[in-house]
């Protein structure tokens, strides 16, 4: 008989760094022998007696079996350290746990981001499925050279930058506090869905490559053509005035890649001109399960005028040679 989850090397364990921290104290966790098969096994924190079903404020562990993470400071009491493997197959299953205790801190407090009550998590949807939902985009370029001599000031902002699309998780929303920016993947959202009223063309929407013969997922098997096939999407930056644009970075909020567990191959193309750079990350992306993350890619120069000249530059992302249903 098969078993649910990859065998790993030890029993899993996870624990706070010490038995007691402050109030004013962030919480360090350490974890172990996690699968680390998939990218939704996940830990929590949670007050001592709270269902299993329940969670304070938590997080995925992308895939690594072990590692260390910091929480935010939590009120007086004792807490429990619950680690769940692959969500949303895992279901509720705590696979391991250990206690700590929080106790009054001395003298003055760090002001801290209020920590997350439990709550339920969302309905689970199926545990398969991928999708594209390209959301922003970020120019970083270098200005045009000083009237005077010297040195242009250093700065840690891009010179201009070009949105399109929305940030809104394709139309779910964000769970409060959660940090789009932080590399970590969205809880699970429902699918299917219609992409909202008024969205950019080929953003927010489930997308499956040309040439799929078959569903391979919830996302191919949850939607038809000629409503999921791959659309372009507009990515034209329209000059600024003393800027002269030498580097680019595109950031783009994408869900349910799968080409590590399904074998697709998903090309990336800018007016037909390949983009290597992100069918890389592409090919390495395994989000098992409707979860988006935010990914920032470098373009190559030679594509560079092409979306800073203010002319017509559409990025397409397609899959028409492997004939997988990878939505």
């Amino acid at each position: 008989m098969g078993s649910a989850f990859p065998a790993s090397a030890q029993a899993a364990t996870v624990r706070a760094e010490r038995p007691t921290f402050a109030t004013n104290e962030r919480i360090s966790l350490i974890w172990s022998g996690f699968p680390g098969a998939t990218q939704t096994d996940w830990i929590t924190i949670t007050p001592v007696g709270t269902p299993d079903d329940k969670y304070g404020e938590w997080t995925y562990l992308e895939g690594h079996q072990s590692g260390t993470i910091s929480f935010n400071p939590v009120p007086v009491g004792n807490y429990e350290v619950r680690g769940y493997f692959n969500w949303t197959t895992g279901g509720y299953n705590v696979q391991a746990r250990s206690t700590f205790s929080v106790t009054a801190a001395v003298g003055p407090t760090t002001p801290t981001t209020p920590p997350t009550s439990p709550l339920t998590l969302p309905p689970a949807p199926p545990p398969t499925a991928p999708v594209t939902a390209v959301v922003a985009t970020l120019a970083s370029a270098t200005t045009a050279p000083p009237t005077t001599p010297g040195p242009s000031a250093p700065s840690d902002d891009a010179d201009t930058a070009c949105l399109h699309g929305d940030i809104d998780n394709l139309g779910f929303g964000f769970s409060p506090g959660f940090d789009v920016f932080s590399g970590r993947s969205t809880p699970p959202h429902p699918y299917p869905w219609v992409p909202p009223a008024g969205d950019t063309t080929g953003t927010d929407r489930i997308m499956v490559g040309s040439g799929a013969k078959g569903a391979s997922d919830g996302y191919a098997g949850g939607t038809k053509r000629p409503d999921n096939l791959p659309q372009p999407i507009a990515m034209e930056c329209a000059p600024t005035p003393g800027v002269n644009a030498k580097d680019l970075s595109v950031q783009l909020f994408v869900d349910d890649f799968q080409s590590p567990s399904f074998g697709s191959k998903f090309t990336a193309t800018i007016n037909g001109r390949p983009w290597p750079q992100l069918e890389a990350v592409l090919a390495a992306i395994n989000q098992t399960g409707p979860i988006g993350k935010l990914v920032t890619v470098e373009l190559p120069a030679e594509l560079v005028p092409t979306v800073t000249t203010g002319g017509s530059a559409k990025l397409l992302i397609d899959d028409a040679t492997t004939g997988i249903g990878d939505g």
